[in-house]
């Protein structure tokens, strides 16, 4: 990884396990939305893209401006799902990483939400699988 990348800690306030959704309910490529509450009643948006074999979970926030990154619901990747772009700045990030790549926050990093497939259900894991998924 570059040293000058800026990622934040993982996201770990849902614990490992959590089912989010069976594999093919993300379409092939694509992405879903989850929303849960928070704990002081805010709302929390994650989302889980899929392109081949790579599934990978971030929170919903752009590092630019702290806003949602699609603008229509499940709506995540470029047209042709080579990468996750945001709808309000253009900024592109990495599917396999969440790294920004161009736009606004180039080199800032989606904050990763660990996440791994079993039993043909996409769940949340520990941290140590952000690698291994």
């Amino acid at each position: 990884m570059n040293d000058s990348v800026i990622r934040p800690d993982p996201f770990t306030r849902l614990r490992a396990g959590y089912v989010l959704c069976p594999v093919t309910d993300i379409s092939d490529p694509g992405g879903k939305e989850f929303l849960f509450e928070g704990k002081e009643g805010e709302v929390v948006s994650i989302f889980v893209v899929r392109v081949g074999e790579v599934i990978r979970g971030y929170v919903n926030v752009c590092p630019h401006a702290g806003a949602r990154l699609n603008g229509a619901p499940d709506d995540f990747l470029s047209n042709d799902a080579s990468c996750i772009v945001c709808c309000r700045h253009g900024a592109i990030f990495s599917v396999e990483d969440g790294v920004c790549t161009e736009g606004p926050c180039v080199n800032y990093g989606l904050q990763q939400v660990p996440v791994k497939v079993l039993n043909s259900n996409i769940i949340t894991a520990e941290v140590e699988c952000l690698s291994a998924v």
